[in-house]
């Protein structure tokens, strides 16, 4: 297990060991990150570009980086934690950013705009803050807890939002908790179909459904 930082030189393709280094800003000391490494896209990175294969991390952190990550027609997968900058750009073909274990999901006031997924049966994610997925919000199968915003200190929950997207599933889940507890939105959701097969907490704000659910 290791965190690779991603270079400020270079070709600019995630899938090129010599772009990865062991310091923020250092030489070409890193790896390709693999499902137990860290990658960190910091403000001593460059753009960086998704090439040859899908890729994988233990955890994203991209909290002060201004550059683009360009999914282009790949998917990135993460197996913890995702924290986005507020300043960065993330742009895709049809590649999606998925997680496929338990996950604390920090936006940075970053709206998604590529394809969220979760892809494993059995995790828990939490939104540390407000989300907004511009691109489409998939879960496949029963999720360990409610999908939720709550955080450990606070108890204050979190809004999440779907922009868009041709689905948004939510099917199997054991719980879908929808308050916000800003008391004015809960859920704004926008997409073309959303299955709950089990109970809903519903929110002291209105939920905004713009097609069926």
């Amino acid at each position: 297990m290791a965190t690779y930082y991603f270079r400020n030189t270079g070709t600019g393709v995630w899938g090129t060991a010599t772009n990865w280094s062991l310091t923020s800003g250092g030489g070409a000391t890193g790896a390709v990150p693999t499902a137990s490494d860290t990658a960190v896209l910091d403000g001593n990175s460059i753009s960086c570009t998704l090439n040859t294969s899908n890729r994988v991390c233990l955890s994203l952190s991209a909290t002060t980086y201004t550059n683009t990550l360009a999914l282009t027609t790949l998917n990135l997968t993460v197996s913890g934690n995702i924290n986005l900058g507020s300043g960065m750009s993330i742009t895709t073909s049809t590649g999606s950013l998925i997680v496929n274990a338990n996950s604390t999901l920090t936006s940075n006031n970053k709206t998604l705009t590529v394809p969220f997924a979760a892809q494993t049966a059995g995790i828990t994610l939490t939104f540390s803050d407000d989300w907004i997925f511009a691109s489409g919000f998939t879960i496949t199968g029963t999720l360990a807890s409610p999908i939720t915003g709550r955080t450990s200190s606070s108890g204050v929950q979190k809004k999440v939002t779907i922009n868009q997207g041709t689905t948004y599933s939510i099917d199997y889940c054991t719980a879908v908790d929808l308050n916000s507890g800003d008391g004015v939105t809960a859920w704004n959701y926008k997409g073309t179909q959303s299955n709950c097969t089990n109970w809903i907490t519903m929110p002291t704000g209105p939920i905004v459904v713009s097609s069926n659910v």
